[in-house]
């Protein structure tokens, strides 16, 4: 007797595995999105301990050794302007609420809003190291 059924398991595709369902494509989908998160936040965190290792032995090179001279700052110091440390105070200029005169050139400054004790400079003055508090 012959039978219309077959008599092995039936071929479900590539690998003889069954047909996936939408809930074991959507279940792969998110499975894949985990994976590439999970890839991204291994990298971002890869990147963190490299930076923070860049910057630990940064710090170590600019300390200075035990028993060693001052680190090597190199052209940094020679950028920065030489800051008197007696600082001069602006006088007031008279009916002019919140003006000050340039102890250095004596041009008048616009100050207001600037609070008292705070160290300003001329922005007409060419020489960066005039620098002045208000009073």
């Amino acid at each position: 007797m012959v039978s219309c059924y077959p008599v092995y398991p039936p071929q479900h595709g590539p690998g003889n595995r069954p047909a996936q369902t939408k809930k074991e494509v959507v279940k792969e989908v998110k499975s894949e999105k985990d994976r590439q998160l999970a890839d991204s936040q291994a990298r971002l965190e890869e990147e963190a301990r490299l930076r923070a290792e860049r910057e630990r032995k940064e710090a170590q090179d600019l300390t200075p050794k035990i028993g060693g001279d001052k680190p090597d700052v190199g052209d940094i110091a020679k950028d920065k302007p030489k800051v008197p440390k007696n600082i001069k105070f602006g006088a007031p200029v008279p009916n002019k609420p919140g003006f000050l005169f340039n102890p250095y050139t004596h041009n008048q400054v616009d100050a207001r809003g600037v609070p008292s004790g705070t160290k300003i400079r001329d922005p007409n003055d060419p020489d960066p190291t005039h620098v002045f508090r208000v009073p």
